[in-house]
Order: structure tokens, then C-alpha cells, then sequence
């Protein structure tokens, strides 16, 4: 796929692959970057999971923050549902 973008459901199936392949319970590390929008912020931060450490680091020009969060998840579908309620945010890019 030189230079296309993967749809959102071919990502979905991609990372639902590569974490069938693990073993749960485990940390898992959220990555999601997003408008530096403080209301997009705290929709996202409502999502992940509370027993997180979560960090933020904001981009060069300030336009853009990115969210780390590392949480012990149960499950492959654990984390495909923190992901994909994530993502129905607007602007949401999850790495």
C-alpha cells in the first residue's frame, strides 16, 4: 500500500491481528495524537482507562497534542474498544 491510506476499518482489522498474536493480560500502550482542542482532550481522557499513566506532549507548533497512556488491559477486545470509542472523536489519529 506505497502511499495509501488505510481505511479506518483496515486499521481496525490490522491491530486486531497483531494483538490476537499476545497474551493478556498485559500493559498496553495508548497512542493517540488530536487538535490541542481542551474539549477533544477531555473526551479522550474520559475513555482510557483510569488506572492509567497517562502523558502528553504537545507538537512544535502547538496546534496538535499527543496522548501516551499505559494501562494493564484484560483483553484484545479491551483495547479495540478503548481505541475505537477513541477514535469517534473528531480529529482523532491513533498510532
Amino acid at each position: 500500500m506505497s502511499g495509501e491510506k488505510m481505511s479506518a476499518a483496515e486499521q481496525a482489522s490490522q491491530l486486531r491481528a497483531r494483538l490476537e498474536h499476545e497474551k493478556w493480560p498485559q500493559k498496553y500502550m495508548f497512542k493517540f495524537v488530536l487538535p490541542n482542542d481542551r474539549a477533544k482532550i477531555d473526551a479522550a481522557l474520559e475513555l482510557l482507562p483510569t488506572t492509567s499513566r497517562t502523558t502528553f506532549t504537545n507538537s512544535r507548533t502547538g496546534k496538535y497534542v499527543s496522548i501516551s497512556c499505559v494501562a494493564n488491559m484484560a483483553s484484545a477486545d479491551a483495547v479495540m474498544e478503548v481505541t475505537s470509542r477513541v477514535c469517534q472523536i473528531e480529529g482523532v489519529i491513533s498510532l
